[in-house]
């Protein structure tokens, strides 16, 4: 009885094993995503962004990935496309390590702006919007009592 137990744990740990083996040294299989870069004609900046996931899933060190990125988004022209070099891509490219420029002066206004919104909004929390929303009511009131009190009488 022993033996069929030890045979059975043998063929386990065997399986085990070979798997292993296999996650370890296995062979990229698909398409190298660096054979297909968007097309600046006719992507969006989330295609772009998909393409970077997809180089770093495929197993691209960051750097390598990078660098690809900048080389294919440079060399495409996209770079110069409102509708790709947008404050989407240049925040998820700004958190990958890459500083892309704007497309123009306005769009760095622009993510200014909006980064700012998004900052705060981040930074102001539950109670900070529960805090925000009482003094408004607070400010609507004493505008309410002063207009009252200071209206013209007819």
């Amino acid at each position: 009885m022993e033996e069929k137990n030890d045979t059975a744990f043998y063929a386990i740990m065997g399986i085990g094993v070979i798997a292993i083996i296999f996650l370890v040294f296995r062979k990229k299989t698909g398409i190298d995503p660096a054979n297909a870069i968007p097309s600046p004609l006719s992507s969006t900046s989330a295609e772009w962004i998909l393409w970077h996931k997809a180089l770093l899933k495929y197993g691209y060190p960051q750097d390598s990935a990078n660098m690809l990125f900048l080389q294919a988004f440079n060399s495409s022209g996209a770079k110069d496309v409102a509708a790709i070099n947008d404050y989407t891509l240049r925040t998820y490219m700004q958190e990958q390590g890459i500083q892309l420029a704007g497309y123009s002066v306005a769009s760095g206004a622009y993510d200014t702006v909006v980064g700012t919104g998004v900052a705060l909004d981040k930074g102001v929390g539950t109670i900070g919007k529960f805090f925000a929303a009482g003094v408004f009511v607070a400010v609507l009131i004493i505008a309410l009592v002063m207009w009252q009190l200071f209206k013209p009488e007819n």
